[in-house]
Protein backbone atom coordinates (compact mmCIF):
# COMPACT_ATOMS: atom_id res chain seq x y z
CA UNK A 1 0.00 0.00 0.00
CA UNK A 2 1.14 3.64 -1.33
CA UNK A 3 0.07 6.25 1.88
CA UNK A 4 0.33 9.71 0.10
CA UNK A 5 0.80 12.04 3.13
CA UNK A 6 -0.82 15.96 2.93
CA UNK A 7 -0.01 17.85 6.14
CA UNK A 8 -2.57 20.87 5.80
CA UNK A 9 -0.09 23.16 8.14
CA UNK A 10 2.46 23.10 5.21
CA UNK A 11 3.26 26.24 4.19
CA UNK A 12 3.60 25.69 0.40
CA UNK A 13 0.90 26.77 -1.93
CA UNK A 14 1.68 23.17 -3.86
CA UNK A 15 3.60 20.30 -5.02
CA UNK A 16 3.62 17.71 -7.21
CA UNK A 17 5.55 14.46 -7.83
CA UNK A 18 5.82 11.06 -9.60
CA UNK A 19 7.77 7.75 -9.23
CA UNK A 20 7.64 4.75 -11.12
CA UNK A 21 6.76 1.50 -9.32
CA UNK A 22 6.68 -2.02 -10.90
CA UNK A 23 2.60 -1.44 -11.70
CA UNK A 24 3.38 1.54 -12.97
CA UNK A 25 3.81 5.65 -12.46
CA UNK A 26 2.50 6.69 -9.21
CA UNK A 27 1.87 11.12 -9.25
CA UNK A 28 0.75 13.81 -7.42
CA UNK A 29 -0.06 16.99 -7.99
CA UNK A 30 -1.93 18.97 -5.41
CA UNK A 31 -2.44 23.18 -4.72
CA UNK A 32 -4.26 24.98 -2.27
CA UNK A 33 -6.97 26.92 -2.83
CA UNK A 34 -7.72 29.38 0.02
CA UNK A 35 -8.23 27.31 2.65
CA UNK A 36 -9.17 23.99 0.70
CA UNK A 37 -6.68 21.34 -0.95
CA UNK A 38 -6.96 20.15 -4.64
CA UNK A 39 -5.46 16.73 -4.53
CA UNK A 40 -4.76 14.86 -8.04
CA UNK A 41 -3.49 11.93 -8.10
CA UNK A 42 -2.73 8.88 -10.54
CA UNK A 43 -2.56 5.27 -8.92
CA UNK A 44 -1.43 2.25 -11.09
CA UNK A 45 -3.45 -0.45 -11.50
CA UNK A 46 -2.66 -3.19 -9.39
CA UNK A 47 -1.51 -1.00 -6.33
CA UNK A 48 -3.52 0.04 -3.42
CA UNK A 49 -2.92 3.35 -2.23
CA UNK A 50 -4.72 5.74 1.02
CA UNK A 51 -4.17 9.43 1.26
CA UNK A 52 -3.72 10.41 4.57
CA UNK A 53 -5.34 13.46 5.37
CA UNK A 54 -5.85 15.26 9.34
CA UNK A 55 -5.11 11.83 10.59
CA UNK A 56 -7.78 10.42 8.29
CA UNK A 57 -7.10 7.29 5.75
CA UNK A 58 -8.45 8.42 2.41
CA UNK A 59 -8.61 5.12 0.42
CA UNK A 60 -8.19 5.84 -3.35
CA UNK A 61 -8.69 4.03 -6.60
CA UNK A 62 -6.69 3.24 -9.16
CA UNK A 63 -6.81 5.21 -12.11
CA UNK A 64 -7.01 9.17 -12.33
CA UNK A 65 -8.72 10.73 -9.50
CA UNK A 66 -9.10 14.91 -8.15
CA UNK A 67 -10.00 15.32 -4.47
CA UNK A 68 -11.27 18.95 -3.39
CA UNK A 69 -10.66 18.84 0.80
Amino acid sequence: TADIVLDSGNPLIGARGQVTTPQGRLAVDWKRKGEMFEVSVTIPYGMNAQLIWEQQAITLRPGEQTLRL
